[in-house]
């Protein structure tokens, strides 16, 4: 009961805040209330929860499906201990996807909800993309970086520094086991809304018609270089690298190609990803506060 009231209070103050609940509405319109990854968890929920939902969760999703990776230098005593305790567990999969009761949502392509006591808006824009192992995902990784992946990205020189409309936006892609989407965020003053939208929209548009420059795009290259090498430099970070990709049925490999495609990504080619997948008509445009 205590931990109900807890979380319960969690909710309350969390969906008063303009940062979260723009992040929660963007889900909703890509997936829907009824998919997972398009529900949030409402104070309701947790106060109809019982004890025996919980243990049935732990059954369904957590007992038997826990792996174990390892990474550093670990000693055979340690291989040993390991299979000591785990190894007579058998894997057991997760329920099929279908379960979970996916959908396909239409959506609308601007959703404002008006807080007036606010003075500033948040603003998220973005689609539902792809999973991890799509064949364009690293070039879509790459074009991000270059329009909001970093502090020295199109966004952040044209919407913060250019414009002084916020201290900071920035763009993703997020890759989960079943889908994908990319988003662009930030918050700022609501008399700058509309114009940090259209500035949004520009700089796509500008990435579709017009070639990135030699220098930037081999600026681009080096930092995605160096941020990849600077985060694998820990046993931790290797075994998040190898789960990122283990988990969702991948190899090593993957990273692999991702650095001798960051080495051989054409100008051209940036250009004609952000025309495959950013098409402005398949943008959906979610913001929290109001326009002026």
């Amino acid at each position: 009961m205590t931990l109900i009231k807890i979380k319960s209070q969690q909710i309350r103050v969390s969906r008063e805040k303009t940062i979260t609940l723009p992040s929660i509405k963007f889900r909703e319109s890509l997936f829907g209330k009824i998919h997972p990854y398009g529900k949030d968890l409402t104070v309701k929920d947790v106060e109809d929860l019982q004890l025996e939902d919980v243990v049935q969760f732990y059954q369904t999703f957590f007992r038997g499906k826990f792996q174990i990776v390892a990474s550093g230098q670990p000693t055979p005593e340690f291989h040993m201990l390991i299979n000591q305790l785990f190894g007579s567990k058998a894997l057991v999969s997760i329920a099929a996807d279908a379960e979970f009761g996916y959908e396909d949502v239409p959506g609308e392509k601007l959703v404002v909800e008006e807080k007036p006591k606010n003075i500033q808006s948040s603003i998220r824009l973005g689609k539902k993309l792809f999973t991890k192992n799509h064949p364009d995902l690293i070039d879509m990784l790459i074009l991000n970086e270059i329009l909001g992946g970093y502090f020295g990205s199109r966004l952040m020189k044209n919407i913060r520094e250019e414009k002084g409309y916020t201290y900071g936006i920035s763009s993703s892609i997020i890759t989960l086991k079943n889908e994908g989407f990319f988003i662009v965020g930030t918050d700022v003053n609501k008399e700058n809304t509309q114009n940090t939208i259209d500035e949004i929209f520009k700089e796509i548009d500008i990435l579709q018609s017009t070639n990135v420059p030699d220098e930037e795009l081999e600026t681009v290259k080096n930092y995605m270089v160096g941020s990849f090498l600077s985060d694998i430099n820990t046993p931790f970070a290797l075994a998040d690298k190898f789960k990122a990709v283990h988990l969702n049925d991948m190899d090593l490999q993957f990273y692999k190609n991702f650095i001798e495609r960051i080495n051989t990504i054409s100008a051209e080619d940036i250009k004609d990803i952000a025309n495959k997948h950013l098409d402005a008509e398949s943008l959906r445009t979610i913001v929290v506060g109001g326009l002026k």
